[in-house]
C-alpha cells in the first residue's frame, strides 16, 4: 500500500480522503499478512531452506539497526558492482557480543549515502519527483527485508529480494544518465 501511495505521488494525484479510502483494503491486507506470521512463533520465512537451522544468536535492537544498515549498503553496492553473488549469505556470528566489522562500517557509510542522495535530489530541480520516487521505491521494497523487525530464517541478505526494488534505482540511474547526456550536470 505504501508503494501505491508513492505511485499516486509520482502521478501527482491529490492525496485526499477518497484516495486513502481507495487504499484502505490494501492496508487491511497488509495488517493481516504481517500480524499472522508475527503471532505464529514457529513460522519460517525461508521455506526452501528448511534443513538449515535458524541462527542461535539473538540480535538486540542495536544489532538489528546494524543489520538494516548493512542490508541497504550491501544492496546499493551490489547494484553498482554485482560481483561475487551467492544464493546464501548466512547471519553473522557474534564474537564477544560484537558483529563483524563490516556491519559497523555500513552504519558509518549509510548516513553519507543518504546525504549524497538528498543533495542529489535537492540539486536536480527538474526531475526531483522522479528521483525521490526512485529512491523511495527502492527503500520501501528493501525495507521488508531490512531486519528492523526480526525475520526468522537463515539469510541476512539475498539478491532475489532486490529484483523489484532495483527498478527504483534504475529510474534514478536513467534520469542521471539523461541529465548527463544533455549536459545539465
Amino acid at each position: 500500500p505504501f508503494l501505491l501511495l508513492l505511485i499516486d505521488y509520482y502521478f501527482k494525484r491529490k492525496i485526499n480522503a477518497k484516495l486513502l479510502l481507495e487504499k484502505l483494503l490494501f492496508f487491511l491486507c497488509l495488517l493481516f499478512v504481517t500480524i499472522i506470521p508475527l503471532l505464529s512463533a514457529k513460522t519460517r520465512t525461508v521455506e526452501t531452506l528448511r534443513d538449515i537451522p535458524p541462527p542461535d544468536v539473538i540480535f538486540s535492537f542495536f544489532d538489528r539497526i546494524l543489520l538494516a544498515a548493512y542490508t541497504i549498503v550491501f544492496y546499493v553496492i551490489k547494484f553498482v558492482a554485482p560481483f561475487n553473488l551467492s544464493f546464501l549469505y548466512p547471519y553473522p556470528d557474534k564474537t564477544g557480543g560484537m558483529l563483524p566489522t563490516e556491519y559497523y562500517v555500513a552504519l558509518f557509510f549509510l548516513p553519507w549515502i543518504v546525504f549524497l542522495i538528498v543533495c542529489g535530489i535537492l540539486k536536480a530541480r527538474k526531475c526531483r519527483s522522479e528521483l525521490l520516487f526512485g529512491f523511495l521505491f527502492f527503500l520501501i521494497n528493501i525495507s521488508l527485508y531490512a531486519h528492523i523487525i526480526p525475520i526468522k530464517g537463515v539469510v541476512v541478505v539475498a539478491e532475489r529480494y532486490t529484483y523489484t526494488a532495483y527498478i527504483g534505482l534504475l529510474i534514478v540511474a536513467g534520469h542521471f544518465y539523461c541529465l548527463t547526456a544533455d549536459g545539465k550536470i
